[in-house]
C-alpha cells in the first residue's frame, strides 16, 4: 500500500484516512460472521490496505500539524496509547469470547474498530482538513 500511496493524491488525506482505516474492522466481521478463511482472507488484505493507508495518513498529518520541537513528545505520547490497547485487549479477548462466544467477540469489536475510525469524522476539521 505504500507504493500505491505514494502516487495517491488525497485532497483531505484526514479523512480520507479514516474512512479507508475503518475497513481493517471488516477482517473481524468476516470472523465473527463467516470463520472460513475463503472468506476471511481476502477481506483481510483489503483490511491491511485501508490500515496501512490510515497509517500513512496519520502520520503525515502528524509531521505536517505539530511542529518540529514537540513532535518527539507527541508521536511518543501517540505510540503508548496505540500499544497500550493491544495487551489490553489480548488479555479481555479471552474471558469474554468465553462468556458471550468468540463470533459474538469478534463481530462486536469489528463494529468497535470501525466506530473509533470513523468517530473522529463528527468533527468538522477532521472532515475537512485539507491537504
Amino acid at each position: 500500500m505504500s507504493l500505491v500511496a505514494v502516487r495517491m493524491v488525497l485532497r483531505r488525506p484526514l479523512r480520507d484516512g479514516r474512512i479507508r482505516g475503518a475497513l481493517a474492522g471488516l477482517p473481524l466481521l468476516a470472523l465473527g460472521s463467516s470463520g472460513s478463511a475463503w472468506v476471511v482472507a481476502p477481506v483481510a488484505f483489503v483490511g491491511g490496505l485501508g490500515f496501512s493507508l490510515a497509517a500513512i495518513t496519520w502520520d503525515s498529518t502528524l509531521r505536517k500539524s505539530v511542529p518540529p520541537e514537540s513532535l518527539s513528545r507527541v508521536t511518543a505520547y501517540d505510540d503508548l496509547m496505540s500499544y497500550l490497547s493491544i495487551p489490553l485487549s489480548q488479555l479481555g479477548a479471552g474471558p469474554l469470547a468465553h462468556v458471550f462466544g468468540a463470533g459474538a467477540v469478534c463481530t462486536a469489536c469489528g463494529i468497535g474498530y470501525v466506530a473509533a475510525c470513523l468517530f473522529p469524522l463528527l468533527k468538522r476539521y477532521v472532515r475537512g482538513q485539507g491537504a
